[in-house]
């Protein structure tokens, strides 16, 4: 996959079309706020759009942490589920000045710098080498078996 390419499945999914017909994913942004902890959210498909030269604009709410958190670092991680896994594209972001009148959102466009495809495999491995699938429940229930 090239690091700077969205998936053909990415961008269908985030192409504006079809918006019924698109399963439901919550898109997750992290952003860092001001104390340097991370900071989460949720979009919908909706609220987002690939275009190319692997650009992609979304909206967010004028009064949400992320937004201000975005406005004031430009860095953001969007993680979509693809694939048997999810796909985690890292962004610089800068404020569009486009406003519709009444609508208390704010708009973004970001420029991809990387994209990595993350598959559950890739993580069962992982967990497979240090051991925790075979005592993943005791693991997954803080020491206990049940």
């Amino acid at each position: 996959m090239d690091p700077k390419e969205i998936p053909s499945a990415i961008r269908s999914f985030l192409d504006g079309n079809n918006l019924p017909s698109k399963p439901m994913n919550a898109i997750r942004l992290s952003t860092v706020n001001e104390e340097g902890w991370p900071h989460s959210s949720l979009l919908s498909v909706g609220e987002v759009l690939a275009l190319p030269n692997a650009k992609i604009r979304f909206a967010i709410s004028a009064r949400a942490s992320t937004t201000a958190n975005l406005l004031r670092d430009g860095r953001l991680t969007m993680v979509i589920p693809f694939e048997k896994g999810v796909c985690e594209m890292r962004m610089r972001v800068q404020q569009i000045n486009q406003e519709v009148e009444g609508v208390p959102l704010t708009f973004f466009e970001a420029q991809i710098e990387s994209i990595r495809h993350l598959l559950l495999r890739m993580l069962m491995s992982c967990l497979e080498k240090l051991s925790l699938c075979t005592n993943r429940k005791r693991y997954l229930h803080g020491g206990t078996s049940k």
